[in-house]
Protein backbone atom coordinates (compact mmCIF):
# COMPACT_ATOMS: atom_id res chain seq x y z
CA UNK A 1 0.00 0.00 0.00
CA UNK A 2 1.76 3.25 -1.23
CA UNK A 3 1.46 6.60 1.25
CA UNK A 4 -0.10 9.57 -1.35
CA UNK A 5 0.73 13.24 -0.19
CA UNK A 6 -2.75 14.13 0.14
CA UNK A 7 -4.10 11.23 2.33
CA UNK A 8 -5.86 12.09 5.37
CA UNK A 9 -4.04 11.28 8.70
CA UNK A 10 -4.72 8.22 10.79
CA UNK A 11 -7.72 8.66 13.18
CA UNK A 12 -7.01 8.15 16.70
CA UNK A 13 -9.25 7.21 18.93
CA UNK A 14 -11.01 9.64 20.98
CA UNK A 15 -10.04 10.58 24.31
CA UNK A 16 -12.40 10.38 27.48
CA UNK A 17 -13.73 13.43 29.23
CA UNK A 18 -13.26 14.35 32.29
CA UNK A 19 -16.72 15.32 34.19
CA UNK A 20 -14.92 15.91 37.56
CA UNK A 21 -11.78 15.58 39.48
CA UNK A 22 -10.59 16.24 43.35
CA UNK A 23 -7.65 15.54 45.48
CA UNK A 24 -5.40 17.46 47.53
CA UNK A 25 -2.79 19.97 46.38
CA UNK A 26 -1.34 18.47 42.49
CA UNK A 27 -2.32 14.86 43.99
CA UNK A 28 -5.83 13.40 42.04
CA UNK A 29 -7.55 11.10 44.49
CA UNK A 30 -10.64 10.81 42.69
CA UNK A 31 -12.17 11.11 38.87
CA UNK A 32 -15.17 10.92 37.00
CA UNK A 33 -14.74 10.39 33.15
CA UNK A 34 -17.11 9.79 30.03
CA UNK A 35 -15.58 7.33 27.98
CA UNK A 36 -16.38 7.89 23.89
CA UNK A 37 -18.99 4.74 24.08
CA UNK A 38 -20.99 7.44 26.68
CA UNK A 39 -20.38 4.87 30.23
CA UNK A 40 -19.01 7.10 33.17
CA UNK A 41 -16.16 5.58 34.67
CA UNK A 42 -14.90 6.20 38.64
CA UNK A 43 -11.51 6.02 39.84
CA UNK A 44 -10.36 6.66 43.22
CA UNK A 45 -7.27 6.27 44.70
CA UNK A 46 -7.84 4.83 47.77
CA UNK A 47 -9.44 2.10 45.64
CA UNK A 48 -6.55 1.70 43.35
CA UNK A 49 -3.66 1.44 46.30
CA UNK A 50 -5.80 -1.06 48.07
CA UNK A 51 -6.69 -3.15 44.83
CA UNK A 52 -10.68 -2.85 45.53
CA UNK A 53 -12.05 -2.84 42.39
CA UNK A 54 -14.27 -5.79 41.01
CA UNK A 55 -12.38 -7.56 39.07
CA UNK A 56 -8.77 -7.44 41.41
CA UNK A 57 -8.02 -10.46 43.20
CA UNK A 58 -9.24 -10.27 46.86
CA UNK A 59 -7.11 -10.29 49.56
CA UNK A 60 -5.54 -8.48 52.16
CA UNK A 61 -2.89 -5.96 51.41
CA UNK A 62 -0.79 -6.68 54.28
CA UNK A 63 0.36 -9.99 52.95
CA UNK A 64 0.24 -9.60 48.98
CA UNK A 65 3.43 -11.77 47.83
CA UNK A 66 1.91 -11.66 44.50
CA UNK A 67 1.93 -8.06 44.04
CA UNK A 68 5.10 -6.22 42.78
CA UNK A 69 3.93 -3.02 44.77
CA UNK A 70 3.87 -4.85 48.07
CA UNK A 71 7.46 -6.36 47.65
CA UNK A 72 8.69 -2.88 47.41
CA UNK A 73 7.19 -1.57 50.60
CA UNK A 74 8.40 -4.91 52.13
CA UNK A 75 11.66 -4.24 50.97
CA UNK A 76 11.79 -0.64 52.07
CA UNK A 77 10.54 -1.30 55.28
CA UNK A 78 12.71 -4.07 56.46
CA UNK A 79 15.34 -2.43 55.12
CA UNK A 80 14.66 0.85 56.57
CA UNK A 81 14.00 -1.01 60.13
CA UNK A 82 17.86 -3.30 59.64
CA UNK A 83 19.69 0.69 58.94
CA UNK A 84 17.79 1.92 61.77
CA UNK A 85 18.75 -0.91 64.84
CA UNK A 86 22.20 -0.67 63.29
CA UNK A 87 22.10 3.22 64.75
CA UNK A 88 21.37 1.78 68.26
CA UNK A 89 23.93 2.13 70.76
CA UNK A 90 22.49 -0.56 72.64
CA UNK A 91 22.08 -3.37 69.99
CA UNK A 92 25.99 -2.27 68.93
CA UNK A 93 26.97 -3.04 72.44
CA UNK A 94 24.83 -6.31 72.33
CA UNK A 95 26.20 -7.58 69.03
CA UNK A 96 29.71 -6.42 68.50
CA UNK A 97 30.73 -4.15 65.58
CA UNK A 98 30.81 -6.63 62.84
CA UNK A 99 27.05 -7.62 63.15
CA UNK A 100 26.34 -4.12 63.03
CA UNK A 101 28.23 -3.34 60.30
CA UNK A 102 26.34 -6.59 58.31
CA UNK A 103 22.78 -5.03 59.67
CA UNK A 104 23.55 -2.41 58.05
CA UNK A 105 24.69 -3.85 54.84
CA UNK A 106 22.09 -6.13 54.61
CA UNK A 107 19.39 -3.35 55.26
CA UNK A 108 20.99 -0.94 52.99
CA UNK A 109 20.82 -3.77 50.01
CA UNK A 110 17.33 -4.45 50.99
CA UNK A 111 16.18 -0.88 50.32
CA UNK A 112 18.62 -0.77 47.46
CA UNK A 113 17.21 -3.74 46.24
CA UNK A 114 13.09 -1.97 46.42
CA UNK A 115 14.52 1.19 44.31
CA UNK A 116 16.14 -0.46 42.11
CA UNK A 117 12.44 -2.38 41.57
CA UNK A 118 10.99 0.30 41.58
CA UNK A 119 12.98 1.96 39.22
CA UNK A 120 12.85 -0.44 36.55
CA UNK A 121 9.20 -0.84 37.05
CA UNK A 122 8.34 2.71 36.86
CA UNK A 123 10.86 3.72 34.55
CA UNK A 124 12.66 6.32 36.99
CA UNK A 125 16.16 4.90 36.91
CA UNK A 126 19.23 6.96 35.66
CA UNK A 127 23.00 6.18 36.86
CA UNK A 128 23.14 10.22 36.57
CA UNK A 129 21.11 11.14 38.74
CA UNK A 130 23.17 11.40 41.94
CA UNK A 131 25.57 13.30 39.87
CA UNK A 132 23.43 15.63 38.60
CA UNK A 133 21.92 16.13 41.59
CA UNK A 134 25.67 17.07 42.93
CA UNK A 135 26.61 19.08 40.09
CA UNK A 136 23.17 20.92 40.33
CA UNK A 137 24.26 22.10 44.15
CA UNK A 138 27.79 22.95 43.11
CA UNK A 139 26.86 24.84 40.83
CA UNK A 140 24.01 26.99 42.22
CA UNK A 141 27.00 27.24 45.52
CA UNK A 142 29.81 28.65 43.38
CA UNK A 143 27.71 31.04 40.62
CA UNK A 144 25.21 32.08 42.73
CA UNK A 145 26.21 31.80 46.46
CA UNK A 146 23.85 29.32 47.13
CA UNK A 147 23.76 27.74 50.95
CA UNK A 148 24.78 23.86 50.70
CA UNK A 149 23.42 21.18 52.82
CA UNK A 150 26.34 20.09 54.65
CA UNK A 151 29.61 22.01 54.59
CA UNK A 152 32.54 21.57 52.19
CA UNK A 153 34.49 20.18 55.13
CA UNK A 154 31.89 17.23 55.31
CA UNK A 155 32.40 16.43 51.42
CA UNK A 156 36.32 16.42 52.41
CA UNK A 157 35.54 14.01 55.15
CA UNK A 158 33.49 11.79 53.14
CA UNK A 159 36.57 11.43 50.42
CA UNK A 160 39.39 11.11 53.02
CA UNK A 161 36.83 8.00 53.95
CA UNK A 162 36.55 6.47 50.57
CA UNK A 163 40.28 6.95 49.70
CA UNK A 164 40.36 4.90 52.94
CA UNK A 165 38.70 2.14 52.09
CA UNK A 166 39.87 2.13 48.38
CA UNK A 167 43.63 1.71 50.08
CA UNK A 168 42.96 -1.15 52.35
CA UNK A 169 41.42 -2.56 49.70
CA UNK A 170 44.38 -2.34 48.19
CA UNK A 171 42.89 -0.56 45.30
CA UNK A 172 44.61 2.53 43.14
CA UNK A 173 43.11 5.91 44.32
CA UNK A 174 41.63 8.07 41.96
CA UNK A 175 43.86 10.60 40.73
CA UNK A 176 46.94 8.84 41.17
Amino acid sequence: MSRHADAEPPLTPAQPETIQERGFGPFVTFVVRKRPDGVIAHWESRAHRKHLHPDARRGSTWWAPHDRDWWIGVLFAVGSILFALGTVPAYVDAVGARPDALTFFIGSALAGAAAVIFGLYYGLTSYIVGYLAGLRAFTAAVLRGEPTLTPPTDSVANMRVLDAIYTSAGMRLRGA
